[in-house]
């Protein structure tokens, strides 16, 4: 997809990372947004407004969701290549897992992003009775969810986690407006129920324990690597740990795996 292949060119050649998918922040704020934990639904005006501050929306009407999918049409055109792009499921990101701790993972800071807009754009679908366009927009979030679900790393799983908040706070609101549409309501249903939410939390803790393991395993081949890594973000311990004993290395290698035990074993 052009939007992800511009994010990875950018962090290849050091450049800063467009903020295309951003909704800005106003006097250090971001939009409030829905939630499984709030009765209420979500103040459309409010969030109107703070659209108009964000500069995202010039001429607000007496229809604040409608104003509100007005002002995010900004981002209709890399959510169209991200759709475009969803629909091929054995596609994958291209980061480089081979250089472990050292692997660049700009694409995931765009699903926190998206998860956002996605969220508002539901919400206000809903609000003007669209419960087609707001079902279109939740599987795309949750096509988006699965495409990072073979990606080994705990910070992976926390990037879902966030964006199934989110579509799931968009889902909620509609429930408390009474906006979904029984046979919708259903289908919502039968879609999250083939969620695993226990089996991605066990990958995604197995994945981060074999990644500090490949780590470990580095450290005591070399025992340079680290402290390369360390003063590339300028950490002042960084000559110190070529002198790290091997034999500390490998008990810390113990500790971690015993805590990664404990955690996978918790999880029924």
């Amino acid at each position: 997809a052009p939007y992800f292949q511009e994010i990875f060119r950018n962090q290849i050649a050091g450049n800063a990372n467009p903020s295309v998918l951003t909704i800005p922040e106003h006097n250090g704020t971001s939009i409030k947004l829905a939630s499984l934990t709030k009765v209420e639904p979500l103040d459309l005006v409010a969030c109107r407004d703070f659209l108009v501050n964000v500069k995202l929306l010039e001429s607000p009407t007496a229809e604040p969701a409608r104003d509100i999918l007005h002002a995010l049409e900004k981002f209709d055109q890399p959510i169209a290549e991200i759709r475009e792009a969803s629909q091929r499921p054995s596609s994958k990101f291209p980061v480089k897992w081979e250089d472990g701790i050292s692997a660049h993972l700009p694409h995931l800071h765009t699903f926190p992003q998206l998860g956002r807009i996605l969220h508002l754009r539901i919400i206000a679908h809903l609000a003007l009775g669209d419960a087609s366009a707001a079902r279109s927009d939740i599987d795309l979030g949750l096509r988006c969810y699965r495409a990072l679900e073979n990606e080994p790393v705990l910070i992976t799983g926390l990037v879902r986690i966030a964006l199934l908040a989110q579509l799931e706070g968009a889902i909620w609101d509609g429930f408390t407006r009474r906006a979904w549409p029984e046979p919708e309501l259903r289908s919502l249903q039968a879609t999250f129920a083939k969620l695993d939410l226990l089996d991605d939390l066990r990958f995604a803790l197995e994945s981060e324990r074999g990644g500090f393991n490949s780590i470990a395993e580095q450290l005591v081949a070399q025992p340079g690597a680290m402290a390369d890594v360390l003063a590339a973000f300028d950490i002042n311990s960084a000559f110190a740990f070529r002198f790290y004993p091997i034999g500390w290395i490998r008990r810390s290698q113990l500790v971690v795996n015993r805590y990664f035990d404990d955690q996978v074993a918790a999880i029924q």
